[in-house]
């Protein structure tokens, strides 16, 4: 784990930049096609659940009292990534409606970056460990490894002015990038492509990520966070 910044960071800050012509154009979709598979399913069971569909089948499911087939299984993932999809580009429609212009989007340089573990191979490596069938020396080699870099993002709005007008807001936060380096598994279960950057917003729960990458520290080097009109 290193927060020293690589040329992997700057190979992620690369790839965020593609993304400014969809954020100029406030096309939202973005934030689910390039979000990192595991947490777009966080966001999509999530949504699902809000619907009175969605809390009966989730209640049911926790409880026990419906077991669901794999084609069940595929066909409620599938809606609920559609209508994840959907809120976001509904969100930038709304944007347009009420007058929102993103006059500019930058990355800037990767503020820390970190190499991480997943925690399966970790509890993996640990039962192998107790049937003694590799050393304590050795759980390391072999695991799957995923790199987190955080990036400082700045965005520059024209937003209506209640009294008239317009309001150039400037916006700095940060983005998350995520690529998987290492795969051991050929089931994949992570659902990402390797050696792909996906993106996580800043938004997101840190109980979130750590929940994927437990080996995370605690004091995650993230650059500061405002918002300020401009004159």
């Amino acid at each position: 784990m290193s927060q020293t910044v690589t040329e992997h960071g700057q190979s992620a800050r690369d790839a965020a930049r593609e993304l400014a012509g969809a954020i100029r154009s406030s096309d939202m979709s973005w934030m689910v096609d390039r979000m990192y598979p595991p947490i777009q399913r966080v966001y999509a069971d999530r949504l699902g659940a809000r619907s009175a569909r969605g809390e009966v089948e989730s209640s049911q499911r926790y409880l026990g009292s419906r077991r669901e087939s794999d084609a069940e299984a595929i066909a409620r993932m599938e809606r609920n990534m559609r209508n994840l999809r959907t809120s976001y580009m509904k969100m930038g429609a709304a944007m347009k409606q009420q007058g929102v212009r993103i006059e500019n989007y930058l990355v800037g340089e990767p503020f820390s970056e970190y190499v991480v573990t997943p925690p399966k191979n970790t509890v993996t490596g640990v039962l192998r460990d107790k049937q003694g069938q590799c050393s304590a020396e050795n759980l390391t080699m072999g695991q799957d490894r995923s790199r987190l870099v955080v990036l400082p993002t700045t965005i520059i709005a024209s937003v209506p002015n209640p009294r008239g007008g317009k309001l150039r807001i400037e916006q700095k936060s940060f983005l998350y990038a995520v690529r998987d380096e290492v795969i051991s598994s050929t089931k994949n279960w992570r659902g990402a492509r390797l050696n792909a950057w996906y993106f996580i917003d800043a938004k997101t729960d840190v109980g979130i990520l750590r929940s994927f990458f437990p080996d995370l520290p605690r004091d995650l080097q993230l650059p500061p966070v405002s918002n300020r009109q401009l004159h």
